[in-house]
């Protein structure tokens, strides 16, 4: 028997809690809690669940190509900097 990876959770102190283990990229989405209550109209609410995937790696450039490595410069006053970011990988 397979175990999910989904399940709901309910105690007196926090309530129901919805848990998902191990997170994937096909998890996000638009997620809905529905409460019905016995003498009041039921009430509904959503959440947007979304993911970050952290970049590979992350290369800084001066304005000659030269990567720069945890300080850029030094630089004389007056003088135009240009620096370019590049990012491998990732998504949010």
């Amino acid at each position: 028997m397979a175990v999910s990876r989904w399940y709901f959770k309910f105690t007196k102190n926090t309530g129901g809690k919805l848990m998902i283990a191990n997170v994937l990229e096909s998890d996000k989405g638009v997620y809905r809690c529905r409460i019905d209550f016995s003498d009041s109209p039921t009430r509904n609410f959503r959440v947007q669940l979304s993911l970050v995937d952290p970049p590979e790696s992350i290369f800084v450039m001066d304005s000659q190509g030269v990567e720069v490595h945890n300080v850029a410069g030094p630089y004389f006053e007056g003088y135009d900097l240009q620096l370019s970011c590049t990012v491998k990988g990732g998504k949010f």
